[in-house]
């Protein structure tokens, strides 16, 4: 487990979420498949991306800029976690 914890403690991994965020967005506006997925994933974020989406439209740019800004954000904390001194 101590091992694992210093993987992760790695700066490098904070940018894996976000990308494999970007990844599914842009794999769910080529293949044309409903967003509810990508909704889900970005709870209680997604709830008001998909507002936005639904009135203004163009959700990959909604959900693809700001989704992914928001798995940024909640990486970064979640790595500032994991290396507070306990």
């Amino acid at each position: 487990m101590n091992r694992f914890l210093s993987i992760l403690l790695k700066p490098h991994w904070v940018f894996i979420l976000p990308l494999f965020h970007s990844a599914g967005c842009i794999a769910t506006a080529v293949t044309g498949l409903e967003w509810l997925p990508v909704i889900l994933s970005e709870f209680p974020a997604g709830i008001f991306l998909m507002i936005i989406a639904w009135r203004f439209g163009h959700p990959l740019i909604w959900f693809g800029l700001f989704g992914t800004l928001w798995w940024s954000w909640l990486s970064k904390k979640f790595f500032e976690y994991l290396s507070r001194p306990d």
